[in-house]
């Protein structure tokens, strides 16, 4: 597994399907993410053009390799767009009241996706595999938004899974940190080798 596969940040399902599903270019998933884009933008935001355009990137999205052409870098970005982008477009179109635990839930999601940057940059240890399946995956997030979104749900339930999303995803990392103090920097960054 490549460091791209750790930032696309793959839950259960899109990694269960993964292995199942054709391969399709970085351009598939771009291309993938304008339906959905159009969806949250269009003058009448409508319930079945949101689904049908997000089962499509979705399926796309899963069947992305990241790190197999040399654009493919471009994978993890898109996804992260789609991901925070479904947030804030499902909260404007269906529930606007829900904003404020919105970007709780946003922040929360950016502070995780940096810590698996740096940790992977500095301590080239990505996060553990129990930390991607609790949090989700930006496949189970980003339908679970929706579906709260749409029920008139999102206001109370953001907030309780931003504070799931914050704990695990703090927790975890300032253990890894810790532990990683605990080794001298100079074999961290494997600097003057004898």
């Amino acid at each position: 597994m490549n460091a791209l596969t750790d930032y696309v940040d793959d839950g259960l399902i899109a990694s269960a399907l993964r292995g199942w599903l054709p391969r399709i270019s970085t351009l598939g998933v771009l291309l993938a993410l304008l339906p959905l884009t159009f969806s949250f933008v269009a003058s009448e935001v409508s319930l079945s053009s949101v689904i049908g355009s997000l089962v499509l990137f979705f399926v796309v999205a899963t069947c992305a390799r990241p790190g197999t052409t040399p654009v493919s870098w471009l994978t993890p970005p898109i996804i992260r767009i789609a991901e925070y982008g479904t947030v804030l477009g499902s909260v404007a179109a269906f529930q606007p009241a829900a904003f404020p635990p919105a970007f709780a839930f946003l922040g929360v999601l950016a502070f995780h996706h940096y810590d698996t940057v740096y940790r992977l940059r500095h301590l080239a240890v990505p996060p553990p595999r129990w930390l991607r399946f609790s949090l989700g995956g930006w496949e189970l997030r980003m339908a679970l938004v929706v579906f709260l979104t749409v029920t008139g749900n999102a206001l109370p339930w953001l907030w309780g899974i931003a504070g799931w999303i914050g704990l695990l995803s703090v927790g975890e990392s300032v253990n890894c940190w810790r532990s990683a103090a605990a080794v001298p920097m100079r074999d961290l960054l494997d600097v003057g080798g004898d």
